[in-house]
């Protein structure tokens, strides 16, 4: 064979090749091992997208690999569309093996997005289909987002056999007995107790240096216009001056008290759920 016939021979192989490795990059295997490798990279919403051309190609509709998706657009932060795939599984597939991971991810997805409502009726519609325990650790995290204090406790203290819940169970029964017992200023008592002794209100509600400093004020006002009125008669502009700055000065601080003991409550209130939060992102 001449050397025009062997190089036509070698390009032909070639080709043949690129068209068997072509053909074998598109098959479902590797699109599988491709959308599986892109899971475990953590890019989640590219592997979401393999694996639903795996399941075009393969043309075949499995639980796993749509539970697959689901799990893959909850990771994402596509809570909706992860919603929508786990749907998909309780619609066609009522007797799957993986309704306990469906509805608690399905109910788990809807907390994220702050559908208490919804997650709860989601958790719900699983008793009596699966183990409840993750149901129950899913419905204690609305309770407590929705300041279900009583119920939240029960359910966290009810979770006993789950060892991957069980810990996390323990902080938020802690946590639920922290909302029922938190600390609380009236904004009414504060406001009175400021009205009897300028600045009273806000010692109360624990901030004593801003409380003093207005006692400062008002006792330095108030010693300033009587002294003025004393020196000047009572038509003295210093002492009218002072006393209205002092008058000034007292309404503001009664009023502040007022605000500072809903401060005081919100922030007690923000620190107890910015921990509750922490364990509900542990769900994406």
């Amino acid at each position: 064979m001449n050397k025009v016939g062997i190089l036509l021979v070698f390009s032909i192989a070639l080709v043949f090749n690129e068209g068997l490795q072509a053909e074998d990059y598109y098959s479902p295997e590797n699109i599988l091992k491709f959308a599986q490798h892109l899971y475990e990279e953590g890019e989640y919403i590219r592997a979401a997208s393999e694996y639903q051309r795996y399941l075009f190609f393969s043309h075949k509709d499995e639980d796993s690999i749509i539970y697959q998706i689901g799990l893959c657009y909850k990771k994402g932060g596509e809570f909706s569309k992860a919603c929508e795939w786990f749907e998909r599984i309780l619609k066609k597939y009522p007797e799957s093996d993986l309704l306990s991971s469906v509805y608690y991810q399905s109910a788990g997805s809807l907390l994220l997005m702050s559908k208490y409502e919804d997650s709860i009726s989601k958790a719900k519609e699983g008793f009596g289909k699966v183990d409840e325990e993750r149901l129950h650790y899913i419905l204690g995290l609305n309770y407590l987002k929705q300041k279900r204090w009583d119920d939240a406790y029960l359910l966290f203290s009810s979770i006993m056999q789950d060892k991957n819940l069980k810990d996390s169970s323990s902080r938020l029964e802690e946590y639920a007995k922290e909302g029922r017992n938190l600390p609380h200023k009236s904004p009414l008592l504060a406001g009175i107790l400021s009205f009897l002794l300028p600045g009273a209100g806000k010692i109360y509600c624990e901030r004593s240096k801003d409380g003093l400093f207005s006692l400062f004020l008002i006792g330095t006002a108030a010693y300033s216009a009587y002294d003025s009125f004393k020196e000047d008669g009572r038509d003295s502009i210093r002492g009218w001056l002072w006393g209205s700055w002092g008058g000034f000065l007292y309404a503001g601080n009664i009023y502040g008290s007022t605000v500072a003991a809903k401060i005081y409550n919100q922030r007690i209130e923000n620190e107890l759920f910015t921990k509750i939060q922490l364990e509900i992102d542990l769900l994406k």
